[in-house]
């Protein structure tokens, strides 16, 4: 009878372990989560372990790039950066913040995936950066060139005396 009363408790014993198992998933990142506790996957994101440390940098992507990134982002409040005084403010809150909100709403399969895209923008933003400034420096040197010429030919014109 005692015999007895010990295989019924370990059958019970098994019978609630796996009951509790299927509440349990494991994510990408190798963890095990608890459905019950509300860690759900989302889109292929762990949300068991909150935000990942490398995320919380500075984008500048998103600094330099600022509406464009935003756009490509699916980050709407970066929309802002076209508003007369808040393209600087926007700018350096983008570049703060931009990572934290790019994975919150982004479509990423994984923190790898994540950077490489962002690695991406900011690669773009300092192409975009190079090239505008070449232009403004051709730009200045053109303007210096041409009010040197105004200025010796003034010069000139009045050192002769005509």
């Amino acid at each position: 009878m005692d015999e007895l009363n010990k295989k019924e408790e370990k059958e019970k014993e098994e019978k609630d372990e796996h009951e509790h198992d299927e509440h349990k998933h494991e994510c990408k990142c190798g963890c095990e989560c608890d459905d019950d506790e509300k860690n759900e996957k989302h889109e292929g994101k762990c949300h068991c372990h909150g935000m990942p440390d490398e995320i919380k940098r500075w984008n500048w992507g998103a600094f330099l790039l600022s509406w464009i990134w935003a756009i490509g982002n699916n980050v709407w409040l970066g929309l802002l950066a076209f508003l007369p005084y808040l393209w600087l403010p926007m700018a350096i809150l983008l570049g703060a913040k931009g990572n934290e909100w790019a994975w919150e709403i982004g479509h990423y399969t994984d923190l790898e995936a994540f950077k490489k895209r962002q690695n991406n923008w900011k690669k773009a933003g300092f192409i975009v950066l190079t090239v505008v400034g070449c232009f403004y420096l051709s730009l200045f040197f053109w303007a210096a060139t041409i009010a040197s010429s105004i200025f010796w030919g003034l010069l000139s014109l009045f050192a002769s005396g005509r």
